[in-house]
This record gives structure tokens, C-alpha cells and sequence, in this order.
């Protein structure tokens, strides 16, 4: 098979890494709400080139209501990824999903999943083409973009705790989550400050790496605090050695360009 060849899988795989993979929790940070900040709508935009393939993200989040929307597009001439996340925040200040889905068209082969809370019942129930599974609540119920937000929220709380000592103490940060039809927790750490060069000029970002359990990737992602801690880069190396990365272009905060 020539070099420059990416299967459908591998494409697939990369595609999804470009929907921004990252999220994490403690028992001490799960204590904090959603920060308002986190709920500020923007709309986002990410470049990044792999195998000399060039690929477009778009993140955006709005509210009408009471409901919120995340939706995360990623798509080049050979795939297009479409995930949107529904929900609301309740009364003490928690994330009550209301409906995921994902819509992924890879040279054509294409695969939808759908996630549909039933607060009521305290269930989860998952549908694609070849699964059909029910998850209780009471054991996570954030899906593979509303865990996104909850990172975002939790590292505004960490950076404003008044006890700063105790904030930098956690570094090692875990997040439950249900995707492609089963249950998995995410593991992060965080690293420190960073200064980083980005297409919008240089950004003093928070670095954080994802944990891969028995797994020679290795996953970086820096967050910019003064932008309420928004995804800036993510890089990725692969276990076959390649690596790719995706950074941010420009964007709106809040109705406000990015600078």
C-alpha cells in the first residue's frame, strides 16, 4: 500500500480527534458548578494538515432558552464529521443532557449514533447501527462533547479558587462519559503554563496531557485562559509514529473577534 494512502479507518480515526478530544474531573473539582464563563456562545475555528491533507474544524456554542447547543464539524474532500450536543443546566448548577448525535461520511461509508436522556427515568439510551444499550445516569451520563464543556467550566473554577495552592495540588483530573455505545473515563493531568505561538499571535495557555491507558500515544492540548480557558492546540502522536496537529485560526467570543 503507498505511503500516502489513509485507509477509511485511519481517516476516520483522525477526523474524530478533530472533533477536540479532552476533558476531566476529581472528587474536589466535581464540586464546583458549571461556571457562567464556560456558557459564554462562540464560535470557533481550527486548521490543521496531516499526510498533506488539509482539515477544517468548526466549534460552536449557542443557547436558545434554556437550551444549549455544542456542535463540532470537522470535514475535508474526504470526510465530513458532525457531532451536536443538547442539554441544559440545572438548578444546582449541573449539566442535564437533553440528546447527542454524531453524523460521520467517510469516502462515502457513512454511520450515525444517537444518545437520548430520559431524566425521568435516570437512563441513557444509545442507538447506531449495529448497537442498542440503556446506561443508568446515577453512573455519568456526559456524552463526547458536554464532557468538553465541563473541562472548560472546571479549569475557569480551578484557576478563580481563592485557595490558589490548593488548586495547583490537582493534577490529576478523571471524567465518566458514555461513547460509541459504552462507558469510559477519560484521565488528564495538567502540566503548567506554556507560552504559545498561534495563528492569533502568542498565548500564555494552560498545557494539559490525556492519559492512554497501556497505549504509546501521546496527547497534548493547550487552553488559553484568558479566552475562559478555550481550546487553542491539540497534537497528537500516533503509535506508528505519525502525528498530527490542530491549532487555532480565528474566532468570536461572546459576539467578540478573538485578538
Amino acid at each position: 500500500m503507498p505511503s500516502h494512502f489513509i485507509s477509511i479507518d485511519g481517516l476516520g480515526k483522525y477526523i474524530l480527534y478533530f472533533a477536540v478530544l479532552f476533558s476531566f474531573t476529581n472528587t474536589e473539582a466535581q464540586e464546583d458548578q458549571i461556571h457562567p464563563l464556560a456558557l459564554t456562545p462562540y464560535n470557533l475555528n481550527y486548521v490543521s494538515s496531516y499526510k498533506g491533507m488539509n482539515i477544517a474544524t468548526n466549534r460552536t456554542l449557542t443557547k436558545a432558552l434554556n437550551v444549549f447547543t455544542l456542535t463540532a464539524a470537522s470535514k475535508n474532500m474526504f470526510a465530513k464529521l458532525i457531532e451536536e450536543a443538547t442539554f441544559r443546566v440545572d438548578t444546582n448548577g449541573d449539566i442535564t443532557g437533553i440528546k447527542y448525535e454524531s453524523s460521520k461520511n467517510i469516502l462515502g461509508a457513512k454511520k450515525k449514533e444517537l444518545l437520548l436522556y430520559d431524566v425521568d427515568m435516570g437512563i441513557a439510551k444509545y442507538k447506531s447501527k449495529k448497537k442498542k444499550r440503556e446506561f443508568s445516569l446515577e453512573l455519568g451520563h456526559l456524552d463526547g462533547l458536554t464532557y468538553q464543556l465541563k473541562l472548560q467550566s472546571d479549569l475557569i473554577n480551578l484557576a478563580r479558587k481563592k485557595d490558589q495552592l490548593a488548586a495547583k495540588k490537582i493534577s490529576s483530573l478523571h471524567y465518566p462519559l458514555i461513547t460509541k455505545g459504552r462507558q469510559k473515563i477519560y484521565h488528564f493531568e495538567i502540566l503548567g503554563e506554556e507560552m504559545l505561538e498561534t495563528l492569533l499571535g502568542k498565548i500564555t495557555t494552560l498545557k494539559v496531557r490525556k492519559l492512554h491507558k497501556n497505549d504509546k500515544r501521546e496527547t497534548l492540548l493547550w487552553f488559553a485562559p484568558k479566552w475562559n480557558f478555550m481550546l487553542v492546540q491539540l497534537w497528537q502522536n500516533e503509535k506508528n509514529g505519525d502525528d498530527y496537529r490542530i491549532s487555532i485560526e480565528k474566532g468570536t467570543l461572546n459576539g467578540i473577534n478573538l485578538k
